[in-house]
């Protein structure tokens, strides 16, 4: 059984990070090709972190129970064990290099390195203060605009479908 379990893990370390280009996405902005490298994270891996945010949280709970305000630092406790255990979890990929510039300025952007991420992942410009999305896709084409999502017509009597 051990040996099953090193070979697996083995296979996760040695897994080569995924290269290659994404885009950054503005409405009303043509996408912006950048070099994004991103390592998946296999459920195993995002599982046994998540738990481990989880148990030292809620295993600090009675060492902060000793302090005074008692309950503001309990209540913390236990809420920050499945924020940060969630966080972990979500996290599908991590990010080895990103390269890329904002859509709407042209200014550089700055993504941190090790950071685990779900895809696509939301950006802010520091310098215009608008927010693009970064997906993992090829080069994005030359005049493409992205449009807005049409929501079905809806009228006053009708349901909506399954």
């Amino acid at each position: 059984m051990r040996e099953s379990e090193n070979t697996a893990s083995a296979e996760t370390e040695s897994r080569p990070p995924e290269a290659g280009t994404g885009r950054l996405v503005l409405f009303g902005h043509a996408p912006v090709p950048t070099v994004l490298e991103v390592e998946r994270r296999p459920d195993a891996v995002r599982f046994r972190r998540a738990a481990i945010r989880l148990a030292i949280c809620w295993l600090t709970i009675p060492v902060v129970a000793l302090v005074p305000p008692h309950l503001p630092w309990v209540a913390l406790a236990l809420l920050a064990g499945p924020y940060m255990a969630r966080r972990e979890w979500i996290g599908e990929f991590e990010i080895r290099r990103f390269e890329g510039r904002c859509p709407g300025c042209g200014e550089r952007l700055d993504a941190k390195v090790g950071r685990s991420v779900r895809l696509p992942m939301p950006i802010d410009c520091p310098h215009c203060h608008r927010q693009s999305m970064l997906e993992h896709a090829g080069p994005a084409r030359a005049g493409e605009v992205p449009q807005r999502r049409q929501r079905p017509a809806r009228t006053a009597c009708s349901r909506p479908t399954p």
